[in-house]
């Protein structure tokens, strides 16, 4: 299993999924891997939690009842705009979701996801957040030089 880069703090994510099985063994596998993780079965648990807890990232399923994943991210990225959304689907409209450009999705997974493709998107944006540090760190260099 792919591990997670190694971070000077806690990742923490919240899973938004209606279907109780698959969130939990989602859950399961995010702890196992070291994530703190919080979960949400519909729009307005995920609001309250997402609030609660400003998770970094959050695990979105595109279905909910009553609404779709995007737009309960919108309504998140109002007080949270720097929360990263990863999409999932388990219908055959994958390809919808992954080419809707509303989405603002980081990534897009099927389900069941696999807990090594999660790990990767997550490895991949904390390599680039740590990317735009160190220019940010050069650009500050560069100016009091």
């Amino acid at each position: 299993m792919t591990a997670i880069a190694q971070r000077s703090f806690s990742t923490s994510v919240l899973i938004v999924d209606d279907d109780t099985d698959a969130r939990q063994e989602m859950a399961e596998a995010l702890l196992d891997q070291g994530f703190i993780v919080h979960h949400a079965e519909n729009s307005e648990e995920a609001l309250s939690q997402a609030r609660k807890h400003r998770p970094m990232y959050i695990l979105m399923d595109y279905f909910l009842p009553g609404t779709t994943g995007v737009e309960i991210a919108a309504e998140i990225r109002k007080y949270r705009p720097t929360v990263q959304v990863i999409m999932i689907s388990g219908f055959g409209i994958f390809h919808k979701v992954a080419t809707t450009s509303n989405t603002a999705a980081l990534a897009v997974l099927k389900k069941p996801i696999n807990i090594d493709s999660f790990i990767r998107v997550i490895n991949r944006h904390l390599a680039y957040l740590d990317a735009v540090k160190a220019d940010q760190l050069t650009i500050e260099q560069v100016k009091n030089a």
